[in-house]
């Protein structure tokens, strides 16, 4: 692929790893800078190989949420307001006329 990230992650609070809770935040700080080690290295034997960053690598826990902050329609009422031309709560919509007439708006 031709590409140079730049490893980005949620860095740990405290580098004591004699906790639990601190050992689990070290997990993402080690795993970037293996992947950082490493593709520095890489870039070192290719010579076409892009000498800056290119693009971002974003290493998350499977816990992160990352489709919520893009999505605002959290309930049926917020999507409808959003998607429909509502006047007030209600929706109009136009039904064909049986007569052929001009179309009659129905809630």
């Amino acid at each position: 692929m031709r590409e140079f990230p730049f490893v980005r992650y949620r860095a740990a609070k405290s580098l004591d790893p004699t906790t639990v809770a601190t050992y689990r935040d070290l997990i993402p700080t080690k795993l970037g800078a293996y992947i950082w080690d490493n593709l520095t290295k890489y870039k070192t034997t290719i010579a076409d190989f892009p000498q800056t960053e290119t693009c971002e690598l974003l290493l998350v826990h499977r816990s992160v949420d990352l489709i919520a902050p893009v999505i605002h329609e959290w309930t049926y009422d917020a999507m409808c307001h959003d998607v429909l031309n509502l006047e007030g709560n209600k929706y109009l919509h136009e039904v064909p006329s049986k007569t052929g007439g001009p179309p009659e708006k129905k809630e």
